[in-house]
């Protein structure tokens, strides 16, 4: 599979995305947020580390969008808990540095070894 195609990166974010609303309208508010904080809004993190942020911005965009509709705040989903938020990363905001961490590690695994 080219991973770097629009067909592609979009099939993979309905993919990722399709079981939001029903986890949203099944199940209890608090363990829906769970559910969302610890499985859901994790499953895009390998992909915006394996690819360069120019070829995941469009995917990035769009899982926050999804995300976004599922019943929490936009302002709210990228706030750290302390100050009134919900903890829940944004792809789009994350996907640059996620990139660049995964390259240096690279870098630096394959210095050592």
């Amino acid at each position: 599979m080219d991973w770097s195609s629009l067909e592609a990166l979009e099939e993979i974010l309905k993919d990722k995305t399709s079981s939001i609303g029903k986890i949203v309208d099944l199940l209890p508010k608090q363990i829906a947020f769970g559910v969302l904080q610890a499985c859901i809004n994790t499953r895009p993190t390998y992909l915006l580390r394996a690819l360069h942020p120019d070829d995941s911005e469009d995917f990035a965009k769009g899982f926050d969008a999804v995300m976004d509709g599922a019943e929490y705040a936009k302002i709210l989903r990228g706030l750290p808990i302390k100050r009134g938020g919900l903890s829940l990363a944004r792809c789009e905001t994350i996907a640059k540095p996620a990139y660049a961490a995964s390259f240096l590690g690279s870098l630096k695994s394959s210095w050592i070894s």
